[in-house]
Order: structure tokens, then C-alpha cells, then sequence
């Protein structure tokens, strides 16, 4: 898989497996990006040499989290979202992460150790740099697909309605060679008119 310097991870899940390291995702080699459940249950992040931690939300075994991953290749290099609520930012520069061509992204897992224990809803991934918009569309999307839009952040743009393309059903349908349909039809269409 290449990797492009933008790129970011949404994922849908509840881990059951607490006490110990399980990774959600990493990009091979040293200093990548990567997402994992820590010790403490804290939902963790590797911003390229900077890890996130935040103390709260912590994992528990039966809650359904909306985890955001993004990283960029210009102003805020590394951002972790938890239920749309921003948690934390690395700031080293993205030229300094192994980020380039030939990199494998493995999703529930690692090279070595732990992968993720528990359920996975629904995990997209995305290469390119996205608007702040259309990161918190995919948050809004999954929240409201998942009915977890009550534990979005209050301040959040979706937590009061789902995230629409602008069609009159609210689910847009792509046409063409690629094309995606649903409520994220408009933001994944890829080459759909």
C-alpha cells in the first residue's frame, strides 16, 4: 500500500480485551502513525514519535467508541478524536515520519504483539488530505450509523442530524465505474458522477 503524508483512520469499535497492549492499526516501520488499546486502557496514539494518551474515555469492554485518527502533512501533523471530541495533538513535522511508498498498513494487528481483541463495526481509511468538514462528516456518518450519535461531543457538527450529500432521501447514490452509494455517496464517491 503507498501511504500518502495524509492520511487518516475512523474506526468503529469496542475492545474486550483490557489490561494490556492491543493495536487497532500501525503502518510498518519506525516512528508511523499508529492507533492502540495501552495498559491503562487508554486509547493510544503514535503522532510520529509523539504518543497521545488521553485519560479519558478509557476502553471498558462494553462501550462502542468512534475513534479518529488524522494525520497531515501541514499545521497539526497528528490528531486523535474520540466521539468527535478532539483529544490531543502531536506536532512533529510529517517529513520525519516513514510515511512514503511500499509501507503496509495493518489494520487489527501488528508486526509483533497484540492486535485487537473485541468488535469492529466498521473501520474506513482514508488517503489525501480531508477538510475539517469532511472529517467530521465520516464521524457524524459512523456515529449515526452505529447509533452512537448521543455520545458525540456536544459541540460536535452531527450531533444533532446525520450528515447528508444534500439529496431529498438523505442517502445519495453514486453512479459510474467506483461509484458509492449511501449517506458518505457525495465524500466517497471516488470516481462516481
Amino acid at each position: 500500500v503507498d501511504i500518502d503524508y495524509d492520511f487518516s483512520v475512523f474506526a468503529v469499535f469496542k475492545p474486550n480485551a483490557l489490561g494490556s497492549y492491543h493495536n487497532v492499526y500501525e503502518l510498518s516501520g519506525d516512528k508511523c502513525p499508529m492507533l492502540w488499546i495501552d495498559n491503562s486502557n487508554r486509547f493510544s496514539m503514535n503522532g510520529g514519535g509523539s504518543v497521545i494518551e488521553p485519560s479519558s474515555p478509557t476502553a471498558n469492554g462494553s462501550t462502542w467508541r468512534v475513534i479518529s485518527t488524522i494525520n497531515r502533512s501541514s499545521g497539526t501533523r497528528s490528531e486523535q478524536r474520540i466521539d468527535g471530541a478532539g483529544k490531543g495533538t502531536a506536532g512533529e513535522s510529517v517529513g520525519s515520519l516513514n510515511v512514503g511508498t511500499g509501507l503496509t498498513l495493518r489494520l487489527l494487528g501488528r508486526s509483533s504483539g497484540n492486535g485487537l481483541q473485541g468488535d469492529v463495526a466498521e473501520i474506513v481509511v482514508t488517503y489525501g488530505a480531508l477538510t475539517t468538514d469532511d472529517e467530521a462528516r465520516i464521524e457524524g456518518y459512523l456515529a449515526w450509523r452505529y447509533g452512537l450519535q448521543s455520545q458525540l461531543d456536544s459541540g460536535h457538527t452531527y450531533k444533532s442530524a446525520a450528515p447528508t450529500d444534500g439529496s431529498s432521501d438523505s442517502t445519495g447514490t453514486g453512479t459510474g465505474s467506483g461509484a458509492a452509494s449511501g449517506i458518505g455517496a457525495a465524500l466517497f464517491a471516488g470516481t462516481g458522477s
